[in-house]
């Protein structure tokens, strides 16, 4: 599964008001996706590209392969080990414990607990991305057949653009929390 997917999954969570642009699925009414398992993620000037697929997640940056209720490998330099249960992502990045409450209402998803070391509240709908994650603020809306925003992490705000999987909103509330919580806190 891609960024993409991951997206499309969060943007149902939050409902559409409005019909999607063109070229954009919104299967599971969280996230607006595009086909495929290919997401990019870009903060400034740096660009990624990440692959959803059934055996998990992978960017230069982050490795999650699936196992039975479970995502285990690494985000950034740390380990990780993330327990997924109904409504709740609990486990260990590095030495550090994570704590997740993952509490969907309608068509919003909030993320909500420790990430490690990092405070997290996210909240997800259909047309935006908005929250706290460690030190940074994200605000991101949907812009076409992608995310794009600011985020600020103590310093002037830089861009942000995401564009969503199909691959990655086919997935459970739970994985979606914790792919896009590693993505945004690490």
């Amino acid at each position: 599964m891609g960024w993409i997917a991951i997206f499309a999954a969060l943007v149902s969570l939050g409902g559409l008001d409005t019909a999607p642009a063109a070229g954009v699925s919104v299967e599971n009414r969280l996230l607006a996706a595009e086909p495929g398992q290919t997401m990019s993620f870009a903060v400034g000037d740096r660009d990624e590209v990440a692959r959803v697929d059934r055996d998990g997640f992978t960017s230069p940056d982050i490795e999650l392969r699936r196992s039975p209720n479970r995502l285990r490998g690494h985000v950034g330099a740390e380990s990780a080990e993330l327990v997924l249960g109904p409504g709740r992502i609990t486990g260990q990045i590095g030495d550090s414990p994570v704590s997740l409450d993952v509490l969907r209402s309608g068509n919003r998803l909030r993320i909500e607990g420790q990430f490690g070391s990092r405070a997290i509240a996210l909240d997800i709908r259909p047309g935006a991305v908005a929250g706290m994650a460690g030190p940074c603020l994200y605000d991101l809306t949907l812009q076409g057949a992608g995310y794009r925003g600011r985020v600020t992490c103590g310093a002037a705000p830089k861009p942000v653009r995401l564009r969503v999987a199909a691959a990655f909103v086919a997935q459970s509330d739970v994985e979606i929390a914790a792919i896009l919580t590693a993505l945004l806190a690490r």
